[in-house]
């Protein structure tokens, strides 16, 4: 019984280690599988292709209260020095990437254009063995609005090469992308800031517009519901006909009889037109985004034969003047605008009552003078 016992135990001894055997040599020949140039954190495709296609984003960090500028930005590859790599093994197929204003922009403070990106695209065939190369992705220099800031930057592409051992074709096994200048962080986008400082602060200027309604004859609804048509024009050298959009917020009286469904939400530079902009008593409108190359005209509609005969405005809380359009103040600084139009009774005779007693006291030293000459002459 001993020795039956013993020749069981020895049997599945035996089995025990085969099957232990079997499995350290199932998981050597997995490994043995995985390529030693596997991108760390990289992207590993779910199976080896002949051709990938890789797309890279663009990304602007902006101020909240702007919208996105207008720019095309264009991006190169650099060639393998590799002996092992045929030109042509990584192109850009598509190498720009377009940035416009959308009203979608408003209230974020980074936007990534993820509909249009460029695309890398890695042609396996032109590998001669099997391995991980590196390839350098560049954004081109450009010419751009102020505010909008270019600087040198690189995405290193890694790309691991493999060999299909079922028809002995090359096959893209997978890829990295990250930061030249920082390896540990991995990218797929290249970004830049427009109207941001070094620090990272917002460097936009606003423009501010008011309204003021004055004089002992402006009615209840004149000082309420009455709206004043200002259009304001915004001209910007610079962009030639690049669209770039400016952000107008207009803050209505609480008795204005305005909801505000009708504002304007944005100037565009360089219209042919001015645009339009209603304000009553009270309410201002802000424009925002500016870079320092606008100059913007505010002309306010003639509102006299409503019996507003007299119109001022103060620039930056100066000395009032007379008239109703201000021309050429420059986007370079923050600036406000303070329009008052006044409203005064008229006697029906047509001279102002404000006037009126004036004249009444001349008069009547008119007339003493003649009563005075008439008597002393007389007297002689």
């Amino acid at each position: 019984m001993k020795h039956q016992n013993k020749k069981v135990s020895r049997r599945l001894a035996a089995a025990m280690m085969a099957g232990a055997m079997m499995v350290s040599m199932v998981g050597m020949t997995a490994f043995a599988k995985e390529p030693a140039g596997k991108p760390e954190e990289g992207t590993t495709l779910e199976t080896p292709v002949a051709e990938a296609n890789i797309k890279i984003k663009k990304t602007i960090n902006k101020p909240a209260d702007i919208y996105m500028p207008s720019a095309t930005f264009e991006f190169t590859v650099t060639d393998s020095v590799d002996e092992n790599v045929e030109t042509g093994a990584v192109v850009l197929t598509d190498d720009e990437i377009a940035s416009s204003p959308a009203a979608t922009d408003l209230g974020k403070t980074s936007v990534t254009i993820a509909d249009d990106p460029i695309n890398v695209k890695v042609d396996a065939s032109k590998f001669k063995q099997p391995g991980e190369y590196t390839f350098v992705i560049s954004e081109a220099e450009g010419s751009y609005e102020t505010g909008l800031d270019w600087e040198a930057q690189d995405l290193i592409l890694k790309v691991v090469i493999i060999r299909d051992e079922a028809d002995n074709t090359m096959k893209v096994y997978g890829y990295s992308l990250y930061s030249q200048t920082n390896p540990s962080s991995k990218l797929d986008a290249f970004t830049n800031d427009y109207m941001k400082g070094s620090s990272g602060e917002d460097i936009t200027n606003t423009f501010e517009l008011s309204k003021k309604v004055e004089g002992n004859f402006a009615t209840s609804a004149d000082k309420t519901t009455k709206h004043f048509i200002f259009n304001v024009k915004i001209d910007n050298e610079q962009l030639g006909t690049t669209a770039k959009w400016y952000k107008v917020e207009v803050s209505h009286a609480d008795d204005c009889g305005d909801n505000g469904e009708n504002d304007v939400s944005y100037i565009q530079a360089n219209s042919a037109e001015a645009t339009p902009i209603k304000l009553a008593d009270g309410e201002k409108v802000v424009i925002y985004g500016l870079t320092g190359n606008e100059t913007i005209s505010v002309n306010e509609n003639d509102y006299s034969v409503d019996g507003f005969k007299k119109v001022e405005y103060q620039l930056d809380k100066g000395v009032a003047v007379e008239g109703s359009r201000v021309n050429d103040i420059s986007g370079s600084a923050d600036h406000t605008l303070a329009f008052t139009n006044t409203k005064d009774a008229v006697s029906p005779t047509g001279i102002a009552l404000t006037v009126a007693p004036y004249i009444i006291m001349v008069a009547a030293a008119a007339g003493v003078a003649v009563l005075f000459l008439r008597r002393r002459n007389n007297e002689f």
